[in-house]
């Protein structure tokens, strides 16, 4: 907000008071519009469901305000009116494929129109991959039932509380009146990720040792995506020769927040945050640190952890350098830092305090004087690491089996996580374990019992 005083001949004094809304730069996209379902943009090709009650009621015709007398172009075939499933459970899923990766920031839906049928309430999934699929969640971290439609033409909009970063879009409904029939949009706009991918021995650093470089912040903002399949890394390193700092690491799986805003002999200020679990699924998550004073937000996914630095000091001071995926060495006395590998996996939309290092570090390279190094194979643009496609068993029943002819050879390799602590791994039956016998796999179950 801004005040202006204006002294008119000494005779008035007017006050103006200019207000405006803060913008923020790291939000992908403030203005979203329609993705192209009514306009079709999408084509027929990009959407699919898992049933269909008939032909004309197939999931091309699950566009908004898709109706068959368009008042605009009375020979377009707009089948049945909507896409009806033909299995009435809540198995069944209308997918979209929206070509490239957006941010989704709303969605509406309709019933069919003339026939009082509708969805009434509905999950959100998502995927990069069309592989493997998220469901969207509330601030608590559970699946978050949409409100739909109350009747069969209405168009119901909900807007989401926290953007989708997807490629491909279903829609799972939960309720619905006579059968399942939708029609949809989505709002939201193309996502531009400024990305990296990181093998474990490359990072980025920017060097704020020079006289006029340091940093001297009471208010700092960190935010970042990232994916990996590994459980451990070095995601971000700050530090200064007066002993402050700012780490970002993940352990197990979880990710902790080490900072210190100045110790003295009395009073130390080293302070720790974690937060998030099975962070290294090998999907997308997002991290944001935003501190004032000594308050320090730390959220992973949407779930926000709160707390209060240690010590006395509200400033942070850095004054050697940033570093983004790991460093050349883990020996920093004083400094509270576990693990002793870099990030591997890939990282996108990198901000440090609004600046977007990625995207920097790109546009400044090969300039003379950039502050700006890469270090090792580091790889700018797109994720390249490979999707793996993870199994969940769900029950004490459940298992995979896989049947061998006799007198095959089998090896297998796999990383688990266990959720009881008695289980089995592996199990013989009519078969010969070409890399694993009996005594081994006994032996194997004993470790994984001991550690768990």
């Amino acid at each position: 907000m801004t005040i202006i005083l204006l002294d008119l001949l000494g005779l008035f004094t007017f006050i103006i008071t200019l207000s405006h809304a803060q913008i923020d730069i790291t939000e992908p996209c403030r203005y979203p519009v329609a993705v192209g379902m009514e306009k079709e943009y999408i084509p027929d090709k990009n959407i699919w469901a898992t049933s269909t009650t008939n032909i004309a009621r197939g999931p091309q015709y699950a566009r908004l305000q898709g109706y068959k007398d368009d008042v605009w172009d009375r020979n377009r075939d707009r089948g049945g009116g909507a896409w009806t499933a033909g299995i009435p459970n809540k198995e069944q899923r209308l997918g979209i494929d929206l070509g490239y990766r957006h941010v989704i920031k709303g969605v509406a839906t309709q019933g069919r129109r003339g026939s009082y049928e509708f969805v009434t309430e509905y999950y959100l999934e998502f995927s990069s991959d069309n592989k493997t699929w998220s469901v969207y969640t509330n601030q608590y971290g559970t699946p978050m039932l949409f409100e739909g439609n109350t009747n069969d033409d209405d168009i119901h909009r909900n807007n989401l509380d926290y953007p989708i970063i997807a490629r491909y879009i279903q829609f799972n409904p939960q309720r619905w009146h006579s059968f399942i029939s939708m029609r949809v949009e989505l709002y939201g706009c193309r996502f531009d990720g400024e990305g990296a991918t990181f093998d474990g021995k490359s990072r980025v650093t920017y060097d704020i040792s020079g006289p006029e470089d340091y940093v001297q912040s009471r208010k700092d903002y960190v935010k970042m995506r990232f994916r990996t399949n590994k459980p451990e890394g070095l995601l971000l390193f700050a530090d200064s020769n007066q002993g402050d700092y700012m780490i970002v690491e993940m352990l197990m799986g979880r990710l902790y927040l080490h900072m210190d805003l100045g110790s003295t002999a009395t009073a130390s200020g080293d302070t720790t945050l974690k937060a998030g679990s099975l962070l290294d699924d090998n999907q997308w998550h997002e991290l944001v640190v935003s501190r004032e004073g000594r308050q320090v937000n730390f959220t992973v996914d949407r779930l926000t952890v709160t707390n209060m630095t240690n010590g006395d000091f509200l400033q942070l001071d850095l004054d050697r350098m940033v570093a983004v995926g790991g460093m050349d060495t883990f020996l920093h006395p004083g400094k509270r830092l576990y693990t002793r590998q870099n990030f591997t996996g890939c990282m996108e939309n990198v901000w440090f305090n609004y600046m977007n290092i990625l995207k920097d570090m790109r546009l400044q390279e090969g300039d003379e004087g950039t502050r700006f190094h890469v270090h090792g194979a580091m790889m700018p643009g797109t994720c390249q690491i490979s999707t793996v496609v993870p199994y969940t068993f769900a029950t004490l029943d459940s298992y995979l089996e896989m049947p061998i002819a006799p007198g095959n050879r089998l090896r297998i390799g796999f990383h688990f996580r266990p959720q009881y602590r008695r289980f089995a791994v592996l199990a013989r039956a009519h078969a010969e374990w070409a890399d694993i016998n009996d005594h081994q796999l006994r032996r194997l179950l004993r470790i994984q019992r001991e550690d768990s």
